[in-house]
């Protein structure tokens, strides 16, 4: 996966400044994944094989998240038992490779994409490992050649190539994964990205405090930070949650320009009627920006 993401560095069509059909295509993707991610997986081979239901199903998601290729190996005959589980099979399809008549019907999907079905696979598990960034197989294979290819593909260097094995048996199934001996999570909590619309951003200066003892304190610099209000009743966001702006105006237009920026959220200090004493409380249309984090200095901001 690496040694095609380091053969497709360049943008492969995408600019974050600029429209295009591409941009447009891939709007959801990027919204969900990230540009950096979708970026990478357009650098991406993806082999599947078998295409009866888990692995037509799993095909047609691969090519609409965007890699460069998608390879389908399935020489077998459909039958008819097949048209129950693979939507793009047909009674005039049975007896013709399935893979062969699954992969014009996935290509149609997405044109960015190059969806092809081989008859045949490298002999040699190493040579397969190499050729592709990832191998799902979704077909019963024999265990010794399962054991080949994840081992190929786990010692495939300088990055190994990410093999899965999913298969359903009646009401039961299996999944299999190998990342290689290291695998990094970014995602902390698993919550799908939010999209909410900007009511309000704000730009507050914070007084700084006087040195004990009272007085002025040269040394002192007043703080300016952005606060952002929602349009919705709760953004449902946690300190340290990253988010990235569009279309923005005005004096915070810069912040268009940034990757993701951490916030914390936004408390004010309310007094109980009944007992009298102050308390914080949090305001859920509101969190502030911690620009500091991405090392940008607000105040430099018009």
């Amino acid at each position: 996966a690496a040694a095609a993401a380091a053969a497709g560095a360049d943008d492969g069509g995408f600019d974050a400044d600029a429209k295009s059909t591409k941009m447009d295509l891939y709007s959801r993707q990027i919204g969900a994944y990230g540009l950096d991610t979708v970026m990478k997986l357009g650098a991406l081979d993806v082999l599947v094989v078998g295409a009866r239901g888990v692995g037509v199903e799993t095909a047609k998601n691969i090519v609409l998240a965007g890699p460069r290729s998608v390879t389908v190996y399935d020489p077998q005959p459909a039958r008819v038992a097949d048209l129950g589980t693979n939507f793009f099979l047909t009674a005039a399809d049975v007896g013709k490779s399935r893979g062969g008549v699954v992969a014009p019907r996935l290509q149609e999907l997405n044109a960015y994409v190059r969806v092809t079905a081989v008859a045949a696979l490298p002999a040699d598990a190493a040579q397969l490992a190499a050729k592709f960034g990832a191998v799902i197989v979704t077909d019963d294979t024999p265990l010794a050649t399962l054991e080949a290819w994840g081992a190929a593909c786990h010692a495939r260097t300088p990055q190994p190539t990410l093999f899965v094995v999913a298969t359903t048996h009646g009401v039961t199934a299996d999944v299999f994964a190998d990342f290689g001996a290291e695998h990094t999570v970014k995602d902390a909590t698993g919550d799908p990205v939010r999209v909410v619309v900007v009511a309000d951003i704000e730009r507050v200066t914070r007084k700084a405090k006087p040195a004990d003892g009272g007085g002025d304190d040269a040394a002192a610099v007043d703080t300016v930070e952005y606060v952002v209000t929602v349009a919705t009743n709760d953004h449902r966001l946690d300190d340290g949650a990253r988010v990235r702006f569009e279309d923005v105006d005005g004096g915070a237009a810069p912040l268009n320009e940034l990757a993701y920026v951490p916030i914390r959220r936004v408390y004010t200090t309310m007094t109980d009627k009944k007992t009298g004493k102050k308390r914080s409380v949090l305001v859920p249309t509101q969190f502030a920006l911690d620009l500091a984090a991405v090392d940008v200095d607000a105040a430099a901001w018009d």
